[in-house]
C-alpha cells in the first residue's frame, strides 16, 4: 500500500471519531507521555464519549475503537489475555484477537495493522486507545453486567 492510500485509509478511520462535546467532565485520560498523545474518556449515566488530541494512528484506533465500542466493552473481561496478544502484533497474527468482529469491522482493524507493521515503532499508538478503553470500562464497572 502506498503511503498516500495508508494516509486516505488513517484519515477515513479517524474520521469515526465523535464530535467534542462540552457537556461531559473527563473521567479518566490515558496518555503516551513520549510523544504527547492523550485521550479522554467521558461518561455519564450510561453515556460513553471519547476525545483525542493525538496522532493520526492513534486517531485511527480510537475512531474504530468507537465505531466499535459494544464489542470491545463485552470483551473487557478478557483484556488482560487480550492485550498481552495485542503487544506481539508484529510478530504474530493478530487476526485471531479480533473474531469477536463482524468481518467487515474485522477486515478494518487487519487493514490498519498491515499499515502498523510498515512502521512497528507506532506500536504504543496503536494501543494506547484500547488499553485506555479496557483500563476505563474495568474502573467504571461498565462490564458488570455481561
Amino acid at each position: 500500500m502506498s503511503l498516500a492510500d495508508s494516509t486516505q485509509l488513517l484519515k477515513k478511520y479517524a474520521s469515526l471519531l465523535p464530535e467534542k462535546r462540552s457537556d461531559l467532565s473527563t473521567e479518566f485520560t490515558s496518555n503516551n507521555p513520549m510523544c504527547g498523545d492523550t485521550i479522554s474518556y467521558f461518561g455519564k449515566e450510561n453515556l460513553f464519549h471519547l476525545e483525542t488530541e493525538s496522532c493520526l494512528i492513534c486517531q485511527a484506533t480510537a475512531g474504530l475503537l468507537w465505531r466499535d465500542r459494544t464489542e470491545f466493552e463485552l470483551i473487557s473481561p478478557l483484556k488482560d489475555n487480550f492485550n498481552d496478544q495485542t503487544k506481539n502484533i508484529w510478530n504474530n497474527d493478530l487476526g485471531e484477537n479480533f473474531q469477536f468482529l463482524e468481518e467487515s469491522k474485522r477486515l478494518d482493524w487487519l487493514k490498519l495493522i498491515e499499515i502498523l507493521r510498515e512502521i512497528p515503532s507506532r506500536g504504543k499508538c496503536f494501543l494506547l486507545p484500547i488499553q485506555g478503553f479496557h483500563s476505563y470500562i474495568q474502573k467504571r464497572g461498565l462490564n458488570d453486567s455481561h
